[in-house]
């Protein structure tokens, strides 16, 4: 049999993708999946019933995490933009969807998405399975009202801080479309919360986790 190994790496001063096969147990030669100046991290490998090998990661602009600002150094700050990249290896070269992730989901959440999870279901539809980031500032609503010995109170900065969420997606592709995205329940939490996908009794089965925050209660 044959396993295959994706990750990113550093070498030539910015983050690339990388896929090593396997084979009965003897490492394969190294291909280089991605080779520019963008941020490309964060893959995940699956491989279908026909023994593609499909691939799913983030991409960012160049010089990511470089910002320097007065420095007069232009990079590309954190959470500025996350786009999912998702290619498939057939008859010997690499191809993408004519369409992509960001331009299948609702326009209002196509702008920062990330850490995919791959996973081919029983009847042979890749699924993606995402988190997206959401921000916006708070309202005097947001801010909790406290009671102390019978006198009220704010609970100062509550009311100053941006609320940050990240919650998680599910969107298929069926080798000529994109599936409509669905939001997986009681998933909010922080960016990086591992989520796992096994087959199982002939359904796909995922595990995620969650912190309990809200908009209302992000401090966690």
């Amino acid at each position: 049999g044959t396993v295959y190994i994706a990750w990113d790496g550093y070498e030539r001063g910015s983050y690339n993708i990388y896929l090593r096969p396997i084979r009965d147990g003897r490492p394969g030669a190294i291909a280089q999946v991605t080779d520019s100046g963008a941020f490309n991290a964060h893959v995940s490998v699956a491989v279908d019933r026909r023994n593609r090998v499909w691939l799913a990661w983030d991409e960012s602009g160049p010089n990511w995490g470089k910002d320097w600002g007065v420095l007069g150094k232009p990079g590309t700050p954190l959470h500025v933009s996350r786009e999912i990249r998702l290619a498939v290896f057939e008859s010997g070269r690499w191809m993408e969807p004519t369409r992509r992730l960001q331009e299948a989901v609702p326009a209002w959440m196509g702008g920062m998405n990330e850490y995919p999870q791959l996973a081919v279901t029983p009847n042979g539809v890749i699924q993606v399975f995402f988190r997206h980031y959401l921000h916006r500032l708070p309202t005097a609503d947001d801010e909790p009202k406290l009671r102390f010995a019978g006198e009220k109170g704010a609970a100062s900065p509550w009311y100053e801080v941006v609320r940050q969420m990240w919650s998680l997606y599910a969107i298929g592709f069926n080798g000529a479309e994109w599936l409509p995205a669905r939001p997986v329940p009681e998933s909010d939490g922080r960016c990086w919360m591992d989520t796992a996908l096994a087959q199982a009794g002939g359904k796909l089965v995922a595990f995620w986790p969650a912190d309990g925050r809200t908009y209302i209660d992000p401090h966690l």
